[in-house]
């Protein structure tokens, strides 16, 4: 199932319960949420869209391998539900054959990955190692199963009238066995959205947005250059806001944001509004 949703700044909605296989990026594998276009021009690239649930056991991330998309009864196609299987994690593929069984080895990726996020200085200098190992080895990103930590649900409302995405997850039907983290995601394509601001007066561009960081303003929204329109978000007591944008070849394209909670918060809610950019 796919359903379609205008809006009135001319960028058209969409999700679908199938993978976008025809992507030539790693997340083409993963369960996506709602994505934007315009007039044929995809504007999520890599980006995994609005409402996408992850979740973290230490420093593993599991992703949505599976949807159950679901009109709500009575409803017109602009209120559903997403039901999120979430059961893939990343794994490295060399000549083509995945490298499984090898603890030591995701070990060191995911601290690196970490470490690429949390500690500005060290971005450079890793992401470069990072690609100068995956050109050598021939390695790249895949998503394969791994072990099922549950569903989460995912209502998704929207307003023609003011352009908003209303957005609530339903945490409570998660394995909460080892979970440290659950964090909702909410982006689009990262060449196409390449500002930044926040309400308090913090302008940023291009490389100077950064992998990943906390978000301590009200309110904080990515702007394009190109097609001027943007999306914005605001800070919810309780959880923690964060923003990113990566560029890297043809593995990664995102900016966004993701809203981080603690594994005892059984729900959340919030909204992103869509508007005109000068």
């Amino acid at each position: 199932m796919q359903i379609d949703i205008p809006s009135t700044i001319g960028v058209a909605l969409t999700i679908s319960d199938q993978p976008m296989q025809a992507s030539e990026y790693p997340t083409r594998r993963l369960m996506k949420g709602i994505v934007m276009s315009r007039e044929g021009l995809d504007l999520t690239e890599e980006a995994v869209g609005f409402g996408v649930p992850v979740v973290k056991r230490g420093i593993e991330t599991y992703f949505p391998g599976g949807m159950d998309l679901i009109r709500l009864p009575g409803s017109s196609i602009q209120a559903f539900t997403a039901r999120y299987k979430i059961n893939l994690v990343e794994r490295i593929m060399q000549n083509g054959r995945t490298m499984e069984r090898q603890p030591a080895f995701y070990g060191l990726k995911n601290l690196m990955a970490a470490m690429i996020r949390n500690i500005p200085l060290l971005r450079k200098p890793l992401t470069q190692l990072s690609l100068l190992l995956r050109a050598q080895n021939d390695w790249e990103t895949t998503y394969i199963p791994g072990e099922e930590v549950g569903f989460i649900e995912v209502a998704f409302g929207f307003s023609r009238q003011n352009n908003t995405i209303e957005v609530g997850a339903d945490l409570s039907a998660l394995s909460m066995n080892g979970i440290t983290e659950v964090i909702l995601m909410n982006e689009q394509g990262g060449n196409i959205f390449d500002r930044y601001h926040e309400s308090n007066g913090v302008h940023l561009e291009g490389t100077k947005i950064g992998a990943w960081d906390e978000v301590f303003a009200e309110e904080a929204a990515f702007a394009s250059s190109t097609q001027g329109i943007a999306f914005s978000i605001k800070r919810i007591e309780g959880t923690r806001l964060f923003r990113g944008r990566e560029l890297i070849d043809k593995r990664l394209a995102w900016s966004g944001f993701g809203i981080s909670v603690p594994p005892t918060v059984k729900s959340l809610n919030y909204t992103i509004k869509l508007e005109s950019s000068a």
